[in-house]
């Protein structure tokens, strides 16, 4: 006890240091190695049974995938229109099938992915080929029951095993949505790859899976271990026992089983994992743990009386202050330390991270409150209760001067305004739409203020079906009304030009309003803006077309007082 008040500080921590060090390693090793021994059975039971079970959820996955797209397809208003028309047996009805089905199925379905064969059968016993893009006229015997049997599920989707193919199939009635009328039939088989791709993705070369039918048919497999051929006449009893993990004797060697049933399919999940392979692998791991420990006990050993003297002091005043950074006080370290080792390396990175981390903390914090503003003046936009109260309070006056036919306009008008807002939530809609939007609106604001201005809008139909972001024009004309011709009585004048280049779509819209001065035009895009844009800003609408589309596009503005004010608005063809 005497020696030990005799070492220095130095000497006291290397000891209890290396001590400390030493033991805790023998610990750790001693009691890594017991459980990977005491304990690699149940990993090993409890790592298969996991990734089976991933396997299995995925399988499930792609199967639920394609019946969403059945729905979705199914239900789309390209082949519900293209299945209830009916066609002349002519060259030109095969024509206008062939095409209209051809146009529905590329806008939903990715056919070359999902489909190795299939059909859609119309009422009239059209019958195109999916994989080949061919039409006939098939009223053989056997199409009609095939097609009277799907109808007699009432639209349910049918999910069967494809014997001859050794494939998935999937069949079901079209019903029309809007009268309830039959429509046709589309039964496809999966393609196998959907399959293949996530079994070899998941497995190792000690594991194999395999897809069977309840017969015990293969349908598709990822055979690492070689065991297929063998175990085909087992497979029916696997089928029988789904949820079950078993440990079998196959080929002189001992295999892991589990079965799992596939979600509304008659199929089944069977995998497979060598226990000699895997306890191997326990085996290997166990002998890398103690070769690491052995090194990390030599480390140990000489850094530790390296380390000692230099870390005392300065470690503490890191403590401190790693504290003070804890409670939120991201000022830079001042340690008072000559060191150019680690701990001085650390003091220099941890400075770094301060301020880092500061500066970071200050960015997040602006961005989330700009994309909080954005949000807000968005909602703002969309919703505009205001607006709303102020046409139904015109509603109500012209109502009670009797005139009833210019309120039910406007009431029209304010309903598919609305709808056009709301856009069954979606973010981006059809030029079209978009003017619609933009028409309804000054709909309304003539109905309010018939005198005040008169419109034009000029647009080919084939811009019509291009996409852009909602809510994209109608700020833009809302500012002209409210604003432009806020000191105007009458003879306003909105024109509205939709035009193309190469990949690019141009909305300008130009009115002969009040205009602005040139230190209003050019603070629009500026942070603190101009009040005359403040409700909805065209910094806002530039914002989110480059936030969409790319810095190359957005918003331009030319204006001279009191001769109208100019704004063109840019963004990519998109269908």
């Amino acid at each position: 006890m005497k020696r030990w008040y005799q070492l220095n500080l130095g000497q006291k921590i290397f000891l209890v240091s290396l001590s400390t060090t030493l033991g805790a390693l023998l610990v750790v090793l001693i009691i890594s190695v017991s459980n990977i021994i005491s304990n690699g059975k149940k990993e090993i039971l409890q790592s298969s049974m996991g990734k089976s079970r991933l396997i299995q959820l995925n399988a499930d996955q792609i199967i639920s995938n394609a019946k969403y797209n059945i729905k979705a397809f199914s239900t789309s208003s390209a082949l519900q229109t293209a299945m209830a028309n009916s066609y002349s047996e002519d060259n030109y009805g095969v024509y206008l099938f062939s095409s209209s089905v051809r146009s529905a199925i590329t806008n939903i379905m990715d056919i070359d992915s999902l489909v190795s064969e299939g059909f859609l059968l119309s009422k009239d016993f059209w019958l195109y080929d999916l994989a080949s893009n061919s039409v006939s006229l098939d009223k053989a015997d056997g199409i009609r029951q095939r097609y009277e049997d799907a109808k007699s599920r009432f639209g349910q989707i049918s999910i069967t095993v494809d014997k001859e193919k050794k494939e998935l199939n999937f069949t079901k009635a079209l019903i029309d949505i809007k009268t309830g009328n039959d429509l046709g039939m589309l039964s496809f088989n999966l393609a196998n790859k959907q399959f293949s791709n996530i079994f070899g993705n998941a497995i190792k070369q000690t594991e194999s899976v395999f897809m069977v039918s309840e017969e015990g048919d293969i349908i598709e497999s990822v055979d690492n271990l070689g065991i297929g051929n063998t175990l085909r006449e087992e497979f029916p009893t696997f089928a029988k026992v789904p949820d079950q993990f078993e440990s079998r004797m196959i080929t002189h060697d001992r295999y892991l089983v589990f079965t799992q049933k596939l979600s509304e399919t008659p199929l089944y999940i069977l995998y497979f994992s060598s226990q000699r392979a895997v306890s191997k692998q326990a085996a290997e791991g166990a002998g890398m743990i103690i070769l690491s420990g052995v090194i990390i006990i030599l480390l140990s050993i000489f850094l530790t009386r390296k380390l000692t003297r230099s870390i005392t002091t300065p470690l503490v005043e890191l403590a401190k202050n790693a504290e003070s950074i804890s409670r939120g006080k991201f000022e830079p370290i001042a340690i008072p330390t000559r060191n150019q080792d680690e701990i001085g390396t650390l003091t220099t990175c941890l400075n770094n991270m301060v301020v880092s981390i500061k500066d970071m903390t200050s960015e997040i914090y602006s961005e989330q409150n700009q994309k909080r503003e954005y949000e807000l003046q968005l909602l703002q936009a969309q919703i505009n209760p205001h607006f709303l109260y102020n046409c139904l309070d015109n509603v109500n006056t012209l109502i009670s001067e009797g005139n009833n036919i210019q309120a039910m306009g406007m009431l029209g008008y304010i309903g598919r305004y609305y709808q056009g807002i709301l856009s069954k939530g979606r973010n981006a809609i059809t030029v079209k739409e978009e003017l619609e939007l933009v028409k309804n609106y000054l709909q309304i604001q003539s109905i309010r203020n018939p005198q005040l201005f008169s419109y034009r809008i000029v647009m080919e139909e084939r811009l019509a079906h291009y996409t852009c972001l909602k809510m994209l024009i109608q700020p833009i004309v809302e500012n002209t009304v409210l604003h432009g011709f806020s000191r105007m009585k009458e003879k306003g004048m909105i024109t509205l030009t939709v035009s193309d280049t190469q990949d690019t779509i141009g909305i300008t819209i130009v009115d002969n309003g009040c205009g602005m001065e040139e230190e209003q035009l050019q603070g629009i895009f500026n942070a603190s803006g101009s009040s005359l844009f403040h409700h909805f800003g065209l910094k806002n609408i530039r914002d989110r077309i480059q936030l969409r589309y790319g810095s190359e596009y957005g918003v331009t503005v030319s204006s001279r007082r009191e001769e109208g004010t100019t704004v063109s608005v840019t963004f990519p063809k998109v269908m």
